[in-house]
């Protein structure tokens, strides 16, 4: 069973905050509540800059983000601050709650400025708030807005953006502004939950720091990610299932943890499968197999012990293997090698009617024929169990039939969510933001930026080590959807135990601390989600 925590589109979070306001919060109050966060958040974020009274800008829009500033800048009136406020249609009516903030605003002894006449000398020494477009914005901004959020870091001002940066597509993360423009938040402050546009596209790359503080709807948004399966899960610290990895029945022996085989490729590229071999013992394979062809024996022989080696040459000898020593599981792919022999090895791992993780060579494979190959996946009696790894690029090779022709942005989402469909398997999508998607089950994504970046990640070897780990647990027995996320969670989580300067080696290292801390019950618990249930994993 996954515990997850959602991440909203932005209509997704417009139907929390209705059923809240149907169940009697105004939303004159959650707007209230937004800027008493936000400022909470700025605080937090920035202990010895921002608590005493200071300078600030807000910057407000036509709709409710924009209440949300003026709510903000009424706030910091009250505590004494110097506030300025420039609004991008100082004439244009107001949604009614908005119009409400404005004028508690005004009231208080605020005034309001057009957008156009904020500089970057306005913005110097100022906290500057940008609460123009919110998560709503479907359209490219006007070309002032793009230039006062330029402003605001021209002037070193630190920039807050409300909800999300102003000129991001909260959906996809897509730049909805000029190319040109510069601003980068140093901290965005977002509702209940995170959307789907902090994480994706230019989204992490437009902010330093996300903040996610509760606006009193969290049943709301509980419920809602309850009752629609197409909500994104965040898998996160404390949400995954976390027994599995260390086995804690004392009678337990190894064949009962599972057998994997990992496939190697010939003499002097064996790194990539010996990698994926070590990870997948270490993260809770009974006994694991490295099948490579007899030339390669001794060099592999040498740098392995608890690792046990067989000659595969052929398509007979892996389904000798597979009888042979009662194989669980196949992981075929990291260092496979793309000739005819990797080419029978495919089709013999297709064949064997067992769980599979496919990567690297063998995912290249079945590019070359990928209509025969997701034929075959389709009709796989595991493909629930069967997994494909690929990242972006590999990703563009065997789906480029899903990807827009035209340079629209890509909705990686959608796209992981359509190739798991037409690949009749659960795809993980990786990137910093790994996506894990299967057909009739809620997509999951783990964000390995803010808090848990992990940038050191990014070295030849780490997505070796990733296959071993998904390998190792479906071995054991997981279906494939719980068996990435659970992997792809503790990957990043050795990756930062180890911190920069790690090597793909490092990672199987670091995964005795990274199981012991789960079996001590170490790790600290993320967000309150929803649990999915073994009926809904399929």
């Amino acid at each position: 069973m996954t515990v997850v925590a959602p991440i909203l589109t932005s209509a997704e979070m417009r139907a929390a905050e209705k059923a809240a306001m149907a169940r009697g919060i105004a939303g004159a109050v959650l707007m209230e509540r937004a800027g008493h966060a936000v400022l909470e958040a700025v605080r937090a974020h920035w202990p010895a800059r921002f608590w005493a009274p200071g300078q600030a800008a807000v910057l407000a829009g036509p709709g409710n983000n924009g209440g949300d500033g003026y709510v903000i800048a009424r706030l910091l009136l009250r505590e004494g601050w110097d506030v300025r406020l420039f609004a991008l249609d100082p004439a244009r009516a107001l949604p009614p709650d908005a119009a409400a903030a404005r004028t508690a605003f005004e009231a208080a002894g605020g005034r309001v400025e057009p957008l156009a006449a904020f500089g970057p000398d306005m913005a110097r020494g100022r906290l500057v708030f940008d609460a123009v477009f919110g998560t709503g914005l479907a359209r490219p901004i006007p070309l002032v807005v793009a230039r006062a959020l330029d402003a605001a870091a021209a002037g070193g001002a630190g920039l807050v953006a409300v909800d999300i940066l102003s000129g991001l597509d909260a959906d996809t993360g897509a730049l909805l502004a000029p190319a040109d423009m510069a601003a980068v938040a140093d901290l965005t402050v977002t509702f209940e939950a995170p959307r789907r546009g902090h994480y994706l596209g230019e989204g992490p790359k437009r902010t330093r720091g996300l903040a996610i503080r509760p606006i009193g709807i969290a049943e709301d948004v509980a419920a809602l990610a309850a009752r629609e399966t197409g909500v994104l899960g965040e898998i996160r610290a404390g949400t995954v299932p976390l027994e599995a990895p260390v086995p804690r029945d004392p009678l337990v022996h190894k064949y009962q943890r599972g057998h994997l085989l990992v496939i190697g490729g010939g003499s002097g590229k064996g790194g990539a499968a010996r990698l994926a071999a070590r990870a997948a013992l270490r993260f809770g394979a009974g006994l694991v197999t490295l099948g490579v062809p007899a030339a390669a024996i001794g060099e592999n022989a040498a740098r392995l012990d608890a690792v046990m080696l067989t000659t595969c040459e052929s398509g007979e000898d892996l389904a000798r293997t597979v009888r042979e020593r009662k194989i669980a599981a196949i992981v075929i792919g990291p260092g496979l090698g793309r000739d005819a022999r990797g080419r029978a090895l495919l089709e013999a791992a297709l064949a064997a009617d067992l769980p599979l993780v496919l990567d690297a060579d063998a995912l290249s494979l079945m590019a070359e024929r990928t209509r025969s190959f997701f034929a075959r996946l389709r009709d796989h009696p595991l493909r629930r169990r069967i997994v494909l790894t690929p990242h972006m690029g590999e990703f563009r090779r065997l789906f480029p039939r899903l990807l827009p022709a035209d340079g629209r942005p890509i909705d990686r989402v959608a796209l992981a969510g359509q190739a798991a469909e037409e690949a009749g398997a659960v795809v993980v999508l990786k990137r910093a933001a790994t996506l894990v998607a299967v057909s009739g089950a809620r997509p999951l994504l783990h964000p390995a930026l803010y808090e848990r970046a992990a940038p050191w990640l990014a070295t030849a070897g780490a997505g070796d080590v990733l296959s071993g780990m998904i390998g190792a647990l479906l071995a054991a027995g997981r279906e494939g959807r719980e068996a990435a996320a659970v992997a792809i969670w503790c990957h990043v989580e050795a990756a930062r135990l180890h911190g920069p300067g790690l090597v793909a080696e490092d990672l199987e290292r670091m995964l005795p601390a990274i199981l012991s801390r789960l079996l001590e019950g170490g790790v600290p618990a993320g967000r309150p989600g929803e649990k999915i249930s073994p009926a809904e994993e399929g």
